[in-house]
């Protein structure tokens, strides 16, 4: 259960690959925005990452398979607030009427987050989050309006308030290409990043400079 009735993440990104000799390829991103919902603060968040790949296989871009990667992945993010706790407080009054936003916090557990205690939420908010993985991606085109992306991953992981823990995932993602700038992404996610497992279904549009 979770407060959030509806959510959205608004950041700027950035994205570099560097091939390197004929096999492999250094590559990092980076983040910045804040994640805003109904009945929650807005929470401001940075993450980081970059790797190395090995290219197992490529083809030209026009191919059932176009890339077969085995690559190794640092991973972090944090938040400046930790939203994950839900402060005993309901938005429904005993006789399951709504309770006014004025009246949050009546319960003497307050609903705005600050050093050491989660506000009311209901996402994994960290400080500080880091992984460290090995992936095995699978890429193809073959439609010229069509593209698939398979990857899975193993490796490590630690965040604020818990050890090192094994770290374990795999995405499906398709690409229905609009022209040759713009294409519309269906991403499907499963993992255990974090303190739980998750699913994740994920659409955007992706446009190349």
């Amino acid at each position: 259960m979770e407060l959030i009735s509806c959510g959205i993440s608004r950041s700027i990104r950035g994205d570099v690959r560097v091939r390197l000799l004929t096999r492999f390829e250094l590559f990092g991103n980076g983040a910045a925005g804040a994640r805003t919902g109904q009945n929650i603060e807005s929470n401001f968040f940075k993450q980081a990452g970059g790797g190395v790949g090995y290219n197992i296989y490529s083809s030209p871009d026009n191919a059932p398979v176009t890339l077969l990667q085995a690559s190794y992945v640092l991973d972090y993010f944090g938040f400046d607030k930790d939203l994950l706790g839900f402060g005993g407080v309901s938005l429904l009054a005993s006789r399951g009427r709504p309770v006014s936003l004025g009246q949050l916090g009546g319960d003497r557990v307050s609903p705005v987050a600050a050093a050491g205690r989660p506000g009311v939420g209901g996402y994994f908010s960290p400080a500080r989050f880091v992984s460290n993985v090995g992936r095995l991606e699978l890429q193809g085109r073959p439609d010229k309006y069509f593209e698939y992306r398979l990857a899975g991953f193993i490796g490590a992981q630690s965040f604020t308030g818990s050890d090192m823990r094994q770290a374990a995932g795999g995405s499906a993602t398709i690409s229905l290409r609009l022209s040759d700038r713009f294409s519309f992404p269906l991403t499907y996610l499963r993992d255990n990043v974090g303190p739980f497992t998750q699913q994740s279904l994920l659409f955007g549009l992706v446009a190349r400079l």
